[in-house]
């Protein structure tokens, strides 16, 4: 049997924010044998890119071939200690059902910019140039699409509240970004 070369010198790039059930080796080669099922990132894009070997809670073992560069690639891990969050391309993978990986609503033709986990509220906000979405361990919380573009804003988190520092064109006065406030737990915009 065919062994596949781990990277030793190189850790898998995985923010470890959460409790995860999985554990994730990056691999150097994709192995000639069929030893372990395989899962492509996205679905039936049989194409090169970073390789992971995912052994899960209960010890089941197969591989993820995530599609695109390796200089982007990232993992989060998520309120729900079973999946994770492949980055750029913003993919939620279950470990213990591979093959209900999921695109995360709203970044169908974006990539994911920014990940804040609050690990106090088991909350993650996940980013691109023109939207911010909230999610938790069962899903999507909330999102706001129409609170700025382009550049990705500054972020704090004060109690409850989520201040939003960002420029949105047309709407606020030319480069000059305006603080937002939201609702930390539902989005809803403060007044």
């Amino acid at each position: 049997m065919e062994r596949a070369r781990v990277i030793y010198d190189r850790d898998v790039p995985i923010d470890e924010t959460f409790e995860r059930t999985y554990t994730l080796e990056w691999l150097a080669d994709l192995p000639n044998s069929p030893s372990f099922p395989r899962y492509y990132l996205p679905r039936g894009q049989e194409s090169g890119g970073p390789i992971l070997r995912v052994t899960n809670g209960i010890g089941q073992k197969y591989l993820v071939i995530v599609s695109g560069e390796i200089g982007g690639f990232r993992i989060a891990t998520w309120p729900d200690p079973n999946r994770f969050l492949v980055r750029p391309g913003g993919w939620l993978f279950d470990a213990t059902e591979p093959t209900k990986a999921e695109q995360l609503p709203g970044f169908d033709g974006h990539t994911v910019h920014y990940v804040v986990p609050l690990a106090e509220r088991s909350l993650v906000l996940v980013g691109h140039c023109c939207g911010i979405y909230c999610y938790d361990g069962e899903g999507m919380r909330w999102q706001q699409e129409d609170l700025f573009c382009c550049d990705d804003p500054q972020l704090e988190v004060a109690g409850d509240v989520l201040l939003l520092t960002a420029q949105k064109h047309g709407v606020d006065p030319e480069n000059t970004p305006t603080l937002k406030r939201l609702d930390l737990m539902t989005g809803t915009p403060l007044t």
